[in-house]
């Protein structure tokens, strides 16, 4: 295991399995997904890149409104890092009430009114299960993965971490898939 892990493309080719295709990013509503939320007051890294992203996304197509859902502590630290880098507090509503991604839908479908379809931003492993949940509530998305295990699984060193997520994402799609959710 140690070798099929570190020395070949494993892990990148699960990862493109779950992350599945993206969207040209454009419309009026961006999702952001939270992600863990902060240790010692700061945001981990999965939680942090994708507001990185969002910010990145949100200066090319200047959203009219951004809707960062997820525990109340990562999504109300998301919002303030997205507002010091330059995305206006006043088109930035948090949902703070989820905890998992089906809440994270659940939550957001009675938000997004008509303006559909939204964006939805989050990491690339978490793609497929996040784009079904959605799907599944009749919310229409477009997906933007951001390279997240991708990143790490293009470095030998950092294979491990990224074959984690997509090992771990993977057991909750079966979990979810037996509830009926995806």
């Amino acid at each position: 295991m140690l070798l099929l892990v570190t020395f070949t493309p494993l892990v990148s080719w699960w990862n493109r399995m779950l992350t599945g295709h993206s969207s040209d990013a454009s419309g009026k509503l961006l999702i952001v997904l939270g992600a863990a939320p902060p240790e010692y007051g700061i945001l981990p890294e999965s939680s942090y890149l994708r507001t990185a992203f969002a910010a990145q996304l949100y200066g090319k197509h200047k959203f009219s409104e951004v809707l960062v859902v997820g525990g109340r502590n990562a999504s109300i630290a998301m919002a303030n890092l997205l507002e010091s880098q330059g995305v206006p507090r006043e088109i930035v509503r948090v949902e703070t009430r989820s905890s998992s991604t089906r809440e994270n839908a659940l939550y957001v479908r009675p938000l997004i009114n008509a303006v559909e379809p939204a964006v939805l931003l989050t990491s690339d492993f978490h793609m497929l299960r996040a784009r079904r949940v959605f799907h599944k509530l009749g919310v229409r998305i477009l997906p933007y993965p951001v390279p997240d295990a991708d990143r790490r699984a293009s470095r030998w060193w950092s294979r491990w971490s990224a074959f984690t997520d997509v090992s771990q994402e993977t057991i909750k799609i079966c979990y979810y898939f037996l509830r009926g959710w995806v």
